[in-house]
Order: structure tokens, then sequence, then C-alpha cells
């Protein structure tokens, strides 16, 4: 068993295809350059204790006795095997951790399901698949420039880094160290992203997948029904961005999704269709650029940007934009650029597409910061989850 390990893991962006890739549809997306670093630590204080500082203002280190997640475990079991009973084991996490744990407004709510998710991560990974027999870790949690509930996989990123960490702590995984690196091959990568998926359906519901994919492997995939396929090479794009300032819960915006898709069956589907045949389209003309480095670099940018506007009103005609989405998506188009949401919706952010040539975006920069919209420009396509550190 390992003494330190430090894992890192990128957020995303959404080209396209969210929602829909839930009902089976095509979905692109790409890894940012924003991230979460979780370090795990073995420590010989008879505790399991959890440090989120710059993720949701947590001063002070939270600490829970071994004894206590003994007792925990003793009434998880008698629900049945966690396998079969993963939702009611986390139900039984969540009580406990509200019970042991004093909470005050939304953002302590976050911390308990933040919490939670660890815990089951812990006992799930840990104790029951690596026979750890309850060991004392002390686990940091810290983002890096990735805000959480934005609509940019933070929680996957979260859920990707605590799988990689807990996974080589418990010794289910062996990275290796060579004149690279530490790196994982491919049956590591392919249990940290199963791991994390596990953790993502704790929080979401009933998610893609797709979060996970991207922090697991980077780079940009298109997703469709499970299987993942690369793109290894983007074109020279750019994308700023915004962040609405509001909160929002993907699992309530799949579930008012799956309430119009009930309602309105042939409307619906014929959206996600729609929805599909935009991330086909894109997919195209990226992998055109992918094999051929293609000459046509101001029409690929056209089309690109027609679908990206193209995207966002079938979005909306499902419910899942907000008023402060729309305001981007007005000040962008002003500006002479196409923007649409990203991730779920319901607020989080919006992504403006922009030429690295183009000089106007200074003036959309500055019109965005006047109206109070933090913003930041991203790369694309950067790796996917990272051993930084190993201990042993």
């Amino acid at each position: 068993m390992v003494k330190r390990v430090i894992a890192i893991a990128p957020g995303k962006i959404i080209l396209h295809g969210e929602h829909a890739v839930v009902y089976g549809k095509k979905a692109i997306a790409c890894a940012i350059d924003a991230t979460i670093t979780i370090e795990l630590c073995a420590t010989d204080d008879n505790c399991v204790s959890f440090h989120l500082p710059n993720v949701l203002c947590q001063k002070d280190a939270l600490k829970i006795k071994i004894e206590s997640l003994k007792e925990l475990l003793v009434r998880c079991q008698s629900i049945g095997r966690i396998e079969s009973n993963i939702l009611d084991w986390h139900e039984k996490i969540k009580e406990f951790v509200a019970s042991t744990l004093i909470f005050n407004g939304n953002e302590n709510k976050l911390l308990n399901l933040a919490l939670s998710s660890c815990l089951f991560a812990y006992m799930k990974i840990l104790v029951l698949d690596g026979q750890c027999n309850f060991p004392s870790v002390f686990v940091k949690i810290e983002s890096n420039n990735l805000p959480l509930g934005a609509g940019l996989g933070s929680s996957a990123a979260c859920s990707v880094c605590l799988a990689t960490t807990m996974l080589v702590h418990a010794g289910i995984i062996h990275p290796k160290e060579n004149d690279q690196g530490i790196t994982l091959d491919d049956n590591a990568l392919e249990k940290i992203n199963e791991t994390a998926l596990m953790l993502e359906k704790l929080l979401h519901g009933n998610p893609s997948g797709i979060d996970n994919a991207i922090s697991t492997y980077g780079g940009a995939v298109v997703y469709h029904n499970g299987k993942i396929s690369h793109i290894s090479s983007l074109p020279s794009l750019q994308f700023l961005v915004v962040n609405t300032g509001i909160a929002r819960n993907t699992k309530s915006l799949v579930s008012s999704v799956k309430s119009k898709m009930t309602d309105f069956p042939e409307v619906v589907c014929n959206i996600m269709q729609a929805i599909h045949e935009i991330s086909v389209q894109a997919e195209g003309i990226l992998r055109d650029v992918e094999k051929s480095h293609s000459q046509n670099h101001e029409m690929d940018l056209k089309k690109l940007k027609e679908l990206l506007k193209m995207n966002q009103h079938l979005l909306q005609s499902i419910g899942v934009s907000h008023p402060k989405i729309d305001e981007i998506c007005k000040i962008a188009k002003e500006n002479n650029f196409s923007c649409k949401l990203t991730g779920a919706g319901g607020g989080g952010c919006a992504i403006v597409m922009f030429d690295e040539a183009t000089e106007q975006i200074n003036s959309l920069i500055n019109e965005l910061n006047k109206r109070g919209f933090k913003n930041w420009k991203v790369k694309l396509g950067c790796k996917g989850v990272q051993l930084k550190q190993i201990d042993k």
C-alpha cells in the first residue's frame, strides 16, 4: 500500500450532444485545461479525513473516526451486498454524514453530497474491493480554475481523481514509472473510468458517462451508446467559457427533459435526432481536419459556428437554457460570435467559439465583464487523468 498518491484530472466542455446523449445519440466533448487535484495520504490517527479548501470553501479538514465507519459498514451490510444495493448504501452513508457532521446552508448541502460520495468510494474501493481493513487516510481535494456546478465536469474530474488515488492506494491498479513519468495502461484507465461512472451515478442518477470518459482519457472524444472514439487532432479553435454564476442541478434537468419526452415523445425524439445530426456534422468536420489538415479553415469555422447556434436553439426548445445563458448568447451574437450552453444547462456555463486570429474577442470580453459575467479562455484537447506523485 502506497503512503501518498496525487492525481490530477481535467474538466470538459461538451461541443454538442448534451441531453441527447442520454437517449443514445452522439455527443462530442473535449478536455480543457481546468482541473481537479486529489492528494491521498496514509496516516496513523485512526481517522478518515477530508479537506476541500477551495472546492467548497472548507477551512478545516473533517475527521471521521474509524470506529464510526466500522459501525456504518455493519448498518450498510444489513441492506445486502453493495453491488446490488448501491443507491441504498449511498443513502445510508448520506444519513451518516448528515448526522455526524454539522451543515448549514446550500453550500454545506453540496459538501454533504461530496463527502457521502467520498465515503462511498472509501468503503467500496479500499475496504471491500481492496480489503485494506479500514486504513487511516487524509484526502485533500483542490480545484484549479474548475468551478463547481457550472457544467464543466467538476464532479466527474473529482470522481476520476478519487477513483485513481484509491485504486492505487488499494493496490488494485499498478501504475508504471519510467522516463515518461508515472503512466497508466489501458486496463488501469478502463478500471478508473468504470469506477468513476459508478460514483457519478450516485451524484447524477443516470449520467451518460461522457464526463468521466473525457476526464479519464482526455483529448477529444465522440461518445455514442457507451462507446468512445477519439479525435486525436483538433483544428486551431479557441473557446471562451462564460460562467452565468447560476448553479444548476444536472439530475433535475435530466429529469425535466425525461418528462417532456414522456409528454411529447414525437416532438422531443425529433429534437434529439436533430441534435444527433449536428454532432455527426461537427464530427465530420473535425475528422476531416484530423486526416487531411484541411485548408478550408474559414469554411470549416463558419460551419462549426452555425452548428453551435443551431444546437443552442434546439436546447432552448427543450427548456434547458436559462435567461442568463440567453443573455450571454445575445451579447455574443451582437459581437458576431456563436454561443451555446455546455453541460446540463439551467445555468452553469456557456461557450463562445472564436478564431485565434480574431481581435474582436477583446470587445466581447469587455462587454461580458461589464455585465458581470466571469469568463476565461480555455485550451481544448488536454491530457486525461495523470498521476503526479506516488510515495511508497
